[in-house]
């Protein structure tokens, strides 16, 4: 069951990846303001949900973990707004609400979805 998450963290690792690659500064597509400025702040934190949790099984540590990513990113976003650049040097407020949308879908994805999915496949 380990094994599987695993998996799903790699493979997540290198869809994220990907998609920063492609929406980079130079991105002139569609849906440019959301998808150059807000997408990565939302799939950054529900990438490094999975990375962090692949030890935990209990909700609790789980939903603990996705507090912590949450504080970090907002750690990190309030230093931008005090003009002190660490991981970019500019501040918006709506990262916040990236953030928190990152954290709780990685959650409910995890404990709704992939579970299921796993568990699933283990019983075939």
């Amino acid at each position: 069951m380990k094994n599987n998450k695993r998996v799903f963290v790699i493979l997540l690792a290198i869809l994220v990846a990907i998609i920063h690659f492609i929406i980079g500064p130079n991105y002139r597509g569609p849906f440019k303001s959301f998808l150059a400025g807000y997408l990565i702040d939302i799939l950054l934190p529900f990438f490094f949900y999975f990375l962090f949790t692949l030890k935990f099984d209990r909700i609790k540590q789980k939903i603990l973990v996705g507090v912590g990513i949450f504080s970090l990113a907002t750690a990190i976003e309030y230093l931008q707004y005090r003009a002190i650049g660490i991981f970019g040097s500019t501040f918006d407020p709506y990262d916040f609400l990236a953030y928190l949308t990152g954290v709780i879908s990685a959650i409910l994805f995890d404990l709704i979805v992939l579970d299921k999915i796993i568990r699933k496949k283990h019983a075939i």
